[in-house]
Protein backbone atom coordinates (compact mmCIF):
# COMPACT_ATOMS: atom_id res chain seq x y z
CA UNK A 1 0.00 0.00 0.00
CA UNK A 2 1.27 3.65 -0.84
CA UNK A 3 0.35 5.99 2.37
CA UNK A 4 -2.59 7.02 0.50
CA UNK A 5 -4.10 3.51 1.30
CA UNK A 6 -3.97 2.79 -2.72
CA UNK A 7 -2.72 -0.69 -3.61
CA UNK A 8 0.39 -0.61 -4.88
CA UNK A 9 2.32 -3.60 -7.12
CA UNK A 10 5.81 -2.79 -8.61
CA UNK A 11 5.45 0.89 -8.45
CA UNK A 12 1.76 0.78 -9.82
CA UNK A 13 -0.80 2.08 -8.20
CA UNK A 14 -4.31 0.67 -8.83
CA UNK A 15 -7.69 3.06 -8.35
CA UNK A 16 -11.11 1.24 -8.36
CA UNK A 17 -13.18 3.59 -10.91
CA UNK A 18 -16.67 1.54 -11.02
CA UNK A 19 -17.29 -2.44 -9.79
CA UNK A 20 -15.89 -3.63 -13.15
CA UNK A 21 -12.88 -0.89 -14.05
CA UNK A 22 -9.84 0.57 -12.47
CA UNK A 23 -7.19 2.90 -13.20
CA UNK A 24 -3.22 1.74 -13.19
CA UNK A 25 -0.66 4.58 -12.68
CA UNK A 26 2.95 4.33 -13.42
CA UNK A 27 5.88 7.22 -12.63
CA UNK A 28 8.91 6.52 -13.94
CA UNK A 29 11.89 9.57 -14.07
CA UNK A 30 9.09 11.83 -13.64
CA UNK A 31 6.61 11.22 -16.49
CA UNK A 32 3.75 9.85 -15.60
CA UNK A 33 1.58 7.33 -17.58
CA UNK A 34 -2.66 5.89 -16.88
CA UNK A 35 -4.03 3.12 -18.12
CA UNK A 36 -7.65 2.08 -17.16
CA UNK A 37 -8.49 -1.58 -17.09
CA UNK A 38 -12.34 -2.81 -18.08
CA UNK A 39 -13.19 -6.37 -16.41
CA UNK A 40 -15.52 -8.57 -17.49
CA UNK A 41 -17.87 -10.57 -15.03
CA UNK A 42 -15.36 -13.41 -14.45
CA UNK A 43 -12.82 -10.78 -13.89
CA UNK A 44 -10.83 -11.42 -17.23
CA UNK A 45 -9.64 -7.73 -18.87
CA UNK A 46 -11.29 -7.06 -22.02
CA UNK A 47 -10.29 -3.72 -22.89
CA UNK A 48 -7.89 -0.98 -21.89
CA UNK A 49 -7.99 2.81 -22.70
CA UNK A 50 -5.12 5.54 -22.67
CA UNK A 51 -3.89 8.43 -24.15
CA UNK A 52 -1.02 8.08 -26.44
CA UNK A 53 1.57 9.53 -28.63
CA UNK A 54 0.49 9.51 -31.98
CA UNK A 55 3.88 9.91 -34.04
CA UNK A 56 1.89 10.69 -37.49
CA UNK A 57 0.56 13.78 -36.20
CA UNK A 58 2.64 14.94 -33.42
CA UNK A 59 -0.36 14.43 -30.65
CA UNK A 60 -1.68 12.39 -27.94
CA UNK A 61 -5.00 10.60 -29.11
CA UNK A 62 -7.19 8.06 -27.32
CA UNK A 63 -6.29 4.22 -27.37
CA UNK A 64 -8.26 1.35 -26.80
CA UNK A 65 -7.16 -2.55 -27.06
CA UNK A 66 -9.09 -5.17 -26.75
CA UNK A 67 -8.47 -8.37 -25.51
CA UNK A 68 -11.17 -11.62 -25.69
CA UNK A 69 -10.73 -15.50 -26.21
CA UNK A 70 -9.07 -16.30 -23.12
CA UNK A 71 -8.05 -19.86 -22.73
CA UNK A 72 -6.04 -21.88 -20.04
CA UNK A 73 -1.96 -22.64 -21.57
CA UNK A 74 0.21 -24.08 -19.38
CA UNK A 75 -2.11 -23.26 -16.21
CA UNK A 76 -2.07 -19.45 -17.18
CA UNK A 77 -5.43 -17.85 -18.33
CA UNK A 78 -4.88 -15.33 -21.14
CA UNK A 79 -6.33 -13.60 -23.67
CA UNK A 80 -5.59 -15.70 -27.38
CA UNK A 81 -7.40 -12.54 -29.84
CA UNK A 82 -6.05 -8.44 -29.07
CA UNK A 83 -6.91 -5.65 -31.61
CA UNK A 84 -5.64 -1.85 -31.19
CA UNK A 85 -7.08 1.20 -32.28
CA UNK A 86 -6.99 4.88 -32.32
CA UNK A 87 -10.03 6.72 -31.17
CA UNK A 88 -10.00 10.15 -32.73
CA UNK A 89 -13.12 12.30 -33.22
CA UNK A 90 -13.24 11.26 -37.31
CA UNK A 91 -13.82 7.98 -36.21
CA UNK A 92 -11.71 4.97 -34.73
CA UNK A 93 -8.19 3.73 -36.43
CA UNK A 94 -7.59 -0.05 -36.20
CA UNK A 95 -3.94 -0.51 -36.31
CA UNK A 96 -3.32 -3.81 -34.77
CA UNK A 97 -4.80 -7.41 -34.04
CA UNK A 98 -3.35 -10.55 -32.71
CA UNK A 99 -4.70 -14.48 -32.56
CA UNK A 100 -2.21 -16.38 -30.29
CA UNK A 101 -1.64 -20.09 -30.93
CA UNK A 102 1.09 -21.24 -29.31
CA UNK A 103 2.72 -19.84 -26.11
CA UNK A 104 6.50 -20.74 -25.12
CA UNK A 105 7.92 -19.69 -21.35
CA UNK A 106 11.19 -19.50 -20.58
CA UNK A 107 12.11 -20.36 -16.85
CA UNK A 108 15.48 -18.97 -16.64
Amino acid sequence: MVSDGTPSLHGVEWEEIDGRSARATLEHAGVTESVVFRFDDEHRITRVTTERYRQEDNTHVSWTGYFCGYEERHGILIPTEAAVEWNSPDGDLPYWRATIEEITYRTT
